[in-house]
């Protein structure tokens, strides 16, 4: 199993990290297109794209989030997770706010009537702080050691 910094345990600790750098050749995406920063795989099969913004890029990782799932085969590589990384909302806080559902900390659209979730491929964007990240890996190692 891997930790990565990036890519949140969702699934169990992931077995396989692809990096920035090996996105375009694994996945076979399009030099040209935007990319997403990251993706895990888990022993059950299923990827996290991952896209990190350190402040106030919440719609642009969500973009390149899209782009980077409308170039992936879903048959060969199933992507069960889309998750935004981010330290900060600051101003984009008025546009999108984090809220926890069914334990999930989920993207949420302020601007759409009533809200909702912000949604890539019918599947809930993940909204994770770096320290929640480190801390799911943590509360995931307290479990396997007990």
């Amino acid at each position: 199993m891997v930790q990565d910094s990036l890519v949140p345990p969702l699934e169990g600790e992931p077995d396989r990290i692809v990096a920035d750098d090996q996105m375009v050749e694994f996945f076979e995406l399009d030099v040209r297109r935007k990319r997403a920063d990251r993706a895990g795989h888990f022993v059950n099969c299923c990827w996290a794209i991952v896209e990190a913004k350190t402040r106030y890029k919440i719609p642009k990782a969500v973009e390149q989030l899209k782009e980077t799932a409308d170039q992936i085969d879903q048959s060969k590589f199933p992507i069960c997770h889309f998750v935004v990384v981010y330290d900060s909302l600051g101003p984009e806080g008025r546009l999108f706010e984090v809220v926890d559902r069914g334990g999930k900390k989920i993207l949420w659209n302020k601007v759409i009537p009533r809200g909702g979730p912000v949604l890539i491929r019918d599947k809930e964007v993940i909204a994770l702080k770096p320290k929640e990240i480190k801390a799911m890996y943590e509360q995931s190692r307290l479990g396997t050691d007990q």
